[in-house]
């Protein structure tokens, strides 16, 4: 059902002022406390830089990390080798490793499965999952990480393309806040455990299409462009203020930018090809304007990027 001119403006004035409460609440972050990495694997040329970050993030955090892959049954024997490959290397290297096989028809199948099974904090996996990115080209992330990032419940840190080293990867941390859900909170904690030693930016963005939606919807008597650009950017402050304050709190270097644009646009113009990793809130499956988002970001994005769930 369509909404009249006066059912938006209850909506808009609604989320005006929930906006203006939020700005008198104090937005608690808590710091996440990963003891669960799960790796899944499959041979492409992104493998060496999911496990160097698994075991970076594992050695920083004293987590233990589970290493499957989505590799189908005709391939188990190889497959098997080649994980327990993996595992044994980075128990070498002093980690806590250990290989899962799951059960399932499809690799996304495989690896929903194995974070059922193996309960992590994070997933790490290469993207497009099971195709080199030379190979599949720019054009897809693949059916199967498409499956993943809608149903799997823990954030989910995709490795694009292996160029950089983990040091790089880890040094610069960029955070995109677009909205105050409870999940952008989510990638916010997330954002601020792993910037810990390098340092951090942050967009915090208004959807410039939601906007002049917005404005045509109300009409020549309803709230300007302007306006509403203004509140809606407010509407995003107690966030990255707290950001901010913990930032300064542990000692990372922190910039904040407040722009108005294209979400997936503006994040792949800004950071899309540097170095360091980007982070952004996730989205349940029935989330059609977040899932855009991520999976338009990893599209066009070089660098690892975090998808934030939970919350």
């Amino acid at each position: 059902m369509e909404l009249g001119r006066r059912d938006v403006e209850r909506v808009v004035e609604e989320q005006m002022e929930v906006f203006e409460e939020a700005l008198h609440e104090e937005v608690g972050l808590r710091r996440p406390e990963p003891k669960t990495i799960l790796l899944a694997l499959d041979q492409s040329n992104q493998d060496q830089m999911a496990v160097d970050l698994a075991a970076e993030m594992a050695r920083r955090h004293g987590a233990s990390i589970v290493v499957t892959g989505g590799f189908l049954d005709d391939m188990e024997e190889d497959a098997r080798t080649y994980l327990s490959e993996v595992s044994e290397g980075l128990k070498e290297q002093g980690g806590d490793a250990r290989t899962l096989w799951a059960p399932g028809k499809e690799s996304y199948h495989k690896i929903l499965q194995a974070l059922k099974e193996s309960a992590p904090d994070l997933l790490i996996l290469p993207a497009p999952y099971f195709r080199d990115i030379e190979t599949l080209g720019e054009d897809s992330v693949g059916t199967n990480l498409e499956v993943i990032l809608a149903r799997a419940s823990v954030p989910i840190l995709v490795v694009r393309d292996p160029q950089f080293d983990v040091g790089e990867v880890l040094g610069h941390i960029h955070l995109a806040i677009f909205d105050h859900t409870e999940v952008s909170r989510v990638s916010a904690e997330w954002s601020l455990l792993l910037a810990e030693g390098g340092r951090m930016d942050v967009l915090a963005l208004v959807e410039e299409e939601f906007v002049e939606l917005t404005e045509e919807a109300l009409g020549p008597v309803g709230i300007s462009e302007d306006e509403l650009v203004r509140r809606f950017k407010r509407g995003l402050v107690p966030l990255v203020s707290t950001v901010l304050r913990r930032c300064d709190e542990f000692d990372i270097p922190c910039n904040v930018d407040y722009l108005a644009g294209d979400l997936v646009d503006t994040i792949a113009k800004r950071w899309g090809r540097r170095r360091g990793m980007i982070v952004l809130r996730g989205y349940e499956a029935h989330d059609r304007p977040g899932e855009k988002v991520a999976r338009d970001v990893i599209l066009f994005s070089r660098v690892p990027v975090l998808v934030a769930k939970g919350g």
